[in-house]
């Protein structure tokens, strides 16, 4: 586990970094659940943001790329593919 100024990080380290599975909170009530590579979001995971929007699926770089499905209070849902193109998404 690390903490720091309104964060917790629950889950597995390598080289000092999150790594493979881990849960991030933060003070905002935002969080995610999946996996890690070198302290970034990568691979399949789950983020939710105070607002209430939540994201399922395919992270790379911190960035929801690949596979997924958004999903806002309302019901209101994006399912399909996501793709970073430098500052296009996310």
């Amino acid at each position: 586990m690390a903490k720091g100024d309104g964060w917790v990080y629950v889950g597995e380290f390598k080289n000092g970094l999150p790594d493979e599975e881990g849960v991030l909170t933060l003070r905002n009530r935002q969080v995610y659940v999946g996996k890690w590579k070198k302290g970034r979001f990568d691979g399949q995971g789950t983020r939710t943001w105070r607002d209430g929007r939540v994201y399922v699926g395919e992270w790379r770089n911190n960035k929801r790329h690949g596979q997924g499905t958004l999903t806002w209070p309302n019901g209101q849902k994006i399912v399909g593919n996501f793709y970073f193109l430098k500052g296009l998404l996310n």
